[in-house]
């Protein structure tokens, strides 16, 4: 990954924080009244997905915490602004044909079976994201054999933020979920939330579209729906981005956050 790609991701990364910090007051001043999930410290994962899809345009197949990748991948701010403002959805359900992007219906694990049919029936490529309690639901593993069965090109990205709601993850299983997509033969990643890592598994997934699972460690910022703090971030990978690029361009880092603060700070007036 060049710097060029990284300091795209850079630029993702903020414009995701930034709207979210504006959400966050929204909630808090009461201007939006409907459920929220908001993606702060998910920034990295669906950002380095979209900047390595570029030249692509997959489907993209998300679950309820969706605003990093609906964002990531062009999706229209005002109309997601206006969505949580005035809208009768609510958060789960912003969908956009424009970008190729589906809504969810907010039941855990969805999206999966729906995106796997979709690549059935399209033989085009799938970006499904998900949630690490998704791989807890009956409907995902029998989804993920039958991508494997037809050589589906689907990209399955578990954001595994070790939470479900509150309860960790080794209160809920003792088995991970690597371990067991690689029992399917098909292409694993696992690591933190790593934009180069990220990135080069997307990439290599362009290359020959077949299914590919990656697992990325990640730390939610607030609460799994809603404002306020549950716990503190273990690591924060908007932190050692910035710090990177800094080293690389500091003016050129701290213009690209502060151009993003600007915009989304304009867009919530």
């Amino acid at each position: 990954m060049n710097n060029i790609a990284y300091f795209a991701i850079w630029r993702s990364m903020c414009r995701i924080r930034e709207f979210d910090e504006e959400v966050y007051k929204a909630v808090e001043s009461k201007r939006v009244k409907c459920f929220v999930y908001l993606s702060s410290g998910h920034e990295a994962i669906a950002a380095s997905v979209a900047e390595a899809f570029r030249g692509f345009k997959p489907t993209i197949f998300c679950q309820h915490r969706s605003h990093a990748a609906y964002i990531a991948f062009g999706g229209d701010v005002v109309r997601l602004r206006d969505e949580l403002l005035l809208g009768k959805l609510g958060d789960p359900m912003i969908h956009d044909p424009k970008i190729n992007f589906i809504g969810h219906s907010g039941l855990v694990g969805d999206q999966v079976p729906i995106a796997v049919g979709y690549a059935f029936a399209s033989n085009t490529p799938i970006g499904c994201f998900l949630g690490d309690s998704t791989v807890e639901e009956d409907v995902f593993w029998p989804s993920l054999g039958f991508a494997v069965t037809h050589d589906l090109p689907v990209l399955f990205v578990c954001e595994d933020n070790g939470l479900s709601v509150v309860t960790r993850t080794e209160k809920r299983r003792w088995w991970d979920s690597v371990s067991i997509a690689d029992a399917y033969n098909i292409n694993t990643y696992a690591s933190r939330d790593e934009p180069q890592v990220i990135y080069d598994m997307t990439v290599g997934f362009t290359e020959d579209l077949l299914p590919t699972y990656g697992e990325f460690s990640c730390c939610r910022k607030y609460r799994h729906v809603g404002i306020g703090v549950d716990n503190e971030m273990a690591w924060d990978r908007m932190a050692s981005v910035r710090n990177i690029l800094r080293q690389i361009d500091r003016d050129r880092a701290d213009r690209i956050e502060a151009d993003a603060t600007e915009e989304m700070e304009n867009l919530w007036k």
